[in-house]
């Protein structure tokens, strides 16, 4: 509806205020911070150590938030979606600083306790590998240390390939001679290696061990004279120690589930101080004083002065900004009902302060177009009323999140209308089930037509809104000119658009071709098609001639007259596309009625058949409300954004960046 009016101002105050300052300016939510150029001679404080220490801190602090969650399964709620951020005032906000070095400690002693924990399971899966190693030795009744007697050498290693026995036994003379005594047992065989124990003379240990080797053998050496089923044994008893010490921690770290809220909310703290320090590095100062400078509206900014004003030594220094000042942030204003749809606006671009706030005039047709698409009242009242639901469950939800709730709830009101308009219930689900269970058809009639019986009708009614859409954007236009005085371009860049399509379009409905097409009536006269021709040939002389006016080449400017005529086919197009309202409106009531013919199949079923009805009915309406509710939406944003936005809107408008406390679990008001 309208761009608010803008202030741009200067705060000045003493550098002893400094944090007081900010603190007050951020929890009003009004000021958008921004570095002016008049004050560029003037040092900035660098901040950069204190941020990033609130970074840090606050990265442990949601590590420590995770562990807790972990360990106690009944955080986990508070932590989830659905959960509503907590409601704090400003005094306890403030009274939290003092517990701000119990609270870190408390969140350090978790992560030691959590590292702790850690490394005791990794000593268990550790020791089970050890453990698993020494196994297959568990049958030798010597130490593991022991690698000769008096008279013998023995090894312990492994084949990278299986062997049994008898193969092994084979290897053994085929490799050392048969006087050569060795003694050997397969420990283990798998098909990855066999681990083998052998004993030799020591005169014939090189002869064995080189031969061995050359066979792939690898020796295994152990430093500790125990046997390896004592090993085992004391491998063991370490992870019973292990598991003690785990289940020591895991009751630590939940006992520290008392203070789960405490650090919730102690990364909210530490996150708006941050915030806060990261606009101290932004700002000029000298020795004794700072200087704050941003926008706010001016609606806000009486608030703001008095707030200040009240505490502090300040002065201000303001001035409004001119509405074709380019560099101020755009902040819309609208009635509620179109403000639900600006962050439709605010995703393609925030329009420019020179222009036309497009938002109230666009809420209409959204509203109306997001119905005809969707079209049928039971999937509306199911958009209506879970968003209504949400609205209320979710109290403290964040603004956008609000808008957006809010604006799907007219869109489910505006498809309600148009499913009772066009008869549409869950497709003919009425009709379905009563003819099927019932043995008797009970069928809704539709209040005006069942576009299904007459898509015709319905495709005219798409493209004569069509047309009302595109004529109004380019309204806008011709607005804005008229508002700046420029009659030339009001005259030759809309009007004549509107006197060539416009008389284009009046002269096709006198003709029996595009009548018929559209299945009605010719409902002009020869009198008006003719006055129609003439105005359209009016309007394409304009384009010709006055398009490329900026052009003193005549030559220059009558081709640019000529490719701005070629125009007239994007605007055919543009019409055409507004078919696609009547292409997803039938597509949501004929996959309705496909999906309860499905259904119905099932009513031959004996005993059951009632069930599988309603389960298969369930399912596929469920699938295709969540189709259709995303066509609608994409297809509508397409609308405003192609057909719409494209006859008059430039954007590149700047956001207003208020400054103001980021939480993510509390609110603090």
């Amino acid at each position: 509806m309208a761009i608010c009016e803008m202030v741009k101002l200067n705060i000045y105050a003493l550098k002893k205020d400094r944090k007081d300052v900010l603190e007050t300016v951020q929890f009003l939510n009004v000021l958008h911070i921004e570095e002016f150029d008049d004050f560029k001679e003037l040092e900035k404080e660098k901040k950069d150590f204190p941020v990033s220490f609130f970074k840090r801190t606050i990265s442990d602090l949601e590590s420590a938030v995770l562990i807790v969650e972990k360990f106690c399964k009944e955080k986990k709620s508070e932590l989830s979606i659905a959960s509503k951020p907590r409601m704090i005032s400003f005094e306890d906000y403030k009274s939290f600083s003092k517990k701000q070095e119990f609270i870190l400690k408390k969140a350090r002693e978790i992560l030691v306790t959590n590292k702790l924990l850690k490394e005791e399971k990794d000593k268990i899966l550790n020791t089970k590998l050890q453990i698993e190693a020494l196994c297959p030795l568990a049958s030798l009744n010597i130490p593991l240390s022991l690698k000769k007697t008096r008279y013998t050498r023995i090894f312990i290693g492994s084949f990278p390939q299986t062997f049994k026995e008898d193969e092994f036994f084979e290897l053994i003379k085929k490799k050392i001679s048969e006087k050569t005594p060795v003694h050997f047992q397969i420990l283990s065989a798998n098909k990855e290696c066999t681990l083998v124990f052998l004993i030799c003379l020591i005169k014939d240990e090189s002869v064995v061990l080189n031969n061995l080797v050359s066979c792939g053998f690898s020796k295994i050496s152990f430093y500790e004279d125990v046997l390896s089923v004592k090993k085992i044994a004391e491998f063991k008893e370490n992870i019973e120690n292990s598991n003690t010490k785990i289940e020591f921690y895991i009751k630590k770290i939940r006992d520290f589930s008392n203070y789960f809220e405490d650090f919730l909310m102690m990364i909210d703290f530490l996150a708006i101080r941050s915030q806060k320090y990261d606009v101290i590095g932004k700002i000029f100062q000298t020795k004794e004083v700072f200087i704050l400078s941003g926008y706010t509206t001016k609606n806000d900014f009486l608030k703001l002065k008095r707030a200040l004003s009240s505490k502090f030594d300040i002065f201000i220094q303001n001035k409004c900004v001119e509405r074709d000042d380019t560099s101020a942030p755009t902040v819309l204003k609208n009635l509620e009902f179109a403000s639900f749809v600006e962050p439709i606006v605010e995703s393609y671009g925030l329009p420019n302060r020179k222009e036309v706030d497009p938002t109230f005039i666009m809420s209409f047709f959204y509203y109306l177009f997001f119905g005809i698409m969707l079209s049928d009242a039971v999937y509306g009242f199911l958009i209506f009323l879970g968003c209504f639901i949400a609205l209320k469950k979710i109290k403290n939800a964040k603004p956008e999140l609000k808008k957006n709730l809010k604006m799907f709830c007219v869109c489910g009101l505006s498809t309600i209308f148009w499913g009772i308009l066009f008869g549409s219930y869950f497709g003919d689900f009425v009709s379905v089930l009563s003819k099927n269970f019932f043995n008797k058809e009970v069928h809704i009639e539709p209040l005006w037509l069942d576009p299904i019986k007459y898509p015709m009708k319905i495709l005219t009614l798409s493209l004569m809104l069509g047309i009302i859409h595109m004529f109004t954007g380019l309204g806008i236009k011709l607005y804005s000119f008229l508002k700046q005085g420029k009659i030339v371009d009001a005259i030759c860049d809309v009007l004549s658009w509107y006197f060539l399509i416009g008389g284009l379009i009046l002269f096709g409905l006198s003709t029996q071709l595009v009548c018929g097409i559209l299945a009605i009536k010719p409902c002009v006269s020869k009198e008006v098609a003719d006055i129609a021709k003439f105005v359209a040939l009016l309007g394409a002389t304009i384009i010709l001639f006055f398009s490329g006016r900026g052009s003193k080449n005549f030559i220059v400017r009558l081709c640019k007259g000529l490719y701005e005529l070629y125009s007239t086919t994007s605007y055919l197009s543009d019409i055409l596309s507004y078919s696609r309202l009547l292409a997803l409106g039938l597509a949501t009531g004929v996959i309705s009625s496909v999906f309860n013919l499905l259904a119905s199949m099932t009513s031959s079923v004996p005993y059951v058949g009632f069930l599988l009805f309603i389960v298969i009915f369930l399912m596929s309406h469920v699938l295709n409300i969540g189709i259709n509710l995303l066509g609608a939406y994409v297809h509508t944003n397409r609308l405003q954004f192609v057909e719409f936005f494209g006859k008059f809107y430039e954007g590149g408008g700047k956001a207003f960046k208020v400054f103001k406390p980021n939480s993510k679990y509390h609110i603090v008001s």
